[in-house]
């Protein structure tokens, strides 16, 4: 036997009680209700897919002999325990890490090997603290980085400007905290907008309920491709930058819950958007928030629209955050 693919068959109970062979290269167990510790992988394995069932329990040491592995997938189970640090071993041939949605906890291992074969790593929705390991910038082939939901904590990554061909990068939901403007730096006097500009391939970058602070870097401008941005629930200040407005495949945006000022720069890209795109902006101005009464419409949007008076447009201010999940993998 080559593969044993049991997948969505709504099986239960344990597995270990089956032996499996040692030369096995494709275990997929995914969509059941297997419960208990994890199956032991054959040295051979080079497929190790069983996300969605109940397994609990740490992952097996015995994991570390699977020299081969191209996929790990144990996402949506009970796992707990730290990430094995031969996890490193893999990383020469390993596609994909997905160990999403379990109760891992501790720092996520750092890279032993350059130019990696990884596309995927997916570690959201877990415990994992400490930093983000800047050895991530040897994974040049990576299309997907996803940490969201962690308790990850550190300054600003600067460093992920190496990772110039990543088309999603996710970091919600942590505890990243400081200046999103490089003049904090120490290493160099560039400025984070010319590093966030390098990441051209992207098309979706989720930043929101962090702790970051500065301004929306003006480069963005250079992310030609990017159809989803949330920078939601952070403490970003000053105006929001003209040049976010030209970016023309942008089909989400969400920047509420910051302390941004001054008029929404106005494309007619940006014209789709609502308010719950802009709220909790105390001091943002301009389609499509409510006008106060006073102001001068002509500030914040360059076109005329037919607007109605005062008293007719006195409605109530949306307050809250956007479902900053909409982007979710």
């Amino acid at each position: 036997m080559h593969a044993l693919d049991l997948q969505s068959i709504k099986f239960h109970g344990g597995i270990n009680e089956i032996p499996l062979p040692p030369l096995l290269f494709g275990l997929i167990l995914s969509d059941n209700k297997f419960e208990g510790p994890l199956p032991i992988p054959p040295p051979a394995l080079q497929y190790y897919i069983v996300s969605d069932n109940k397994f609990g329990g740490d992952i097996p040491h015995q994991i570390c002999n699977a020299f081969g592995l191209k996929i790990i997938d144990l996402s949506n189970n009970s796992l707990t325990g730290s990430i094995p640090h031969c996890f490193t071993n893999f990383y020469a041939s390993l596609l994909v890490l997905n160990l999403r949605g379990n109760n891992f906890f501790g720092q996520i291992p750092e890279m032993s090997v350059q130019n990696t074969t990884l596309t995927t790593i997916s570690l959201s929705q877990n415990r994992l603290g400490g930093t983000l390991p800047q050895s991530l910038a040897y994974c040049e082939n990576l299309e997907v980085l996803d940490l969201s939901k962690n308790e990850l904590e550190s300054r600003f990554p600067f460093w992920l400007e190496t990772l110039a061909n990543l088309p999603v990068l996710v970091l919600r939901s942590n505890k990243f905290y400081g200046p999103v403007d490089s003049s904090s730096k120490t290493t160099s006097s560039r400025e984070i907008p010319e590093a966030i500009g390098q990441l051209e391939a992207l098309k979706g970058l989720n930043f929101s309920h962090n702790n970051l602070t500065g301004i929306i870097p003006s480069s963005i401008e250079n992310l030609a491709n990017v159809e989803w941005l949330d920078l939601s629930s952070n403490l970003l200040t000053v105006e929001i930058p003209i040049t976010l407005a030209h970016l023309s495949f942008l089909s989400y945006l969400n920047l509420s819950m910051n302390q941004l000022v001054g008029p929404i720069p106005w494309s007619t890209q940006m014209d789709t958007f609502k308010s719950d795109s802009f709220d909790g902006n105390r001091s943002l101005s301009g389609h499509p928030l409510p006008k106060a009464c006073g102001t001068d419409s002509q500030q914040s949007r360059p076109l005329t629209s037919p607007e109605g008076s005062c008293e007719a447009n006195e409605i109530d201010h949306l307050t809250g955050r956007t479902p900053s999940d909409a982007c979710k993998q």
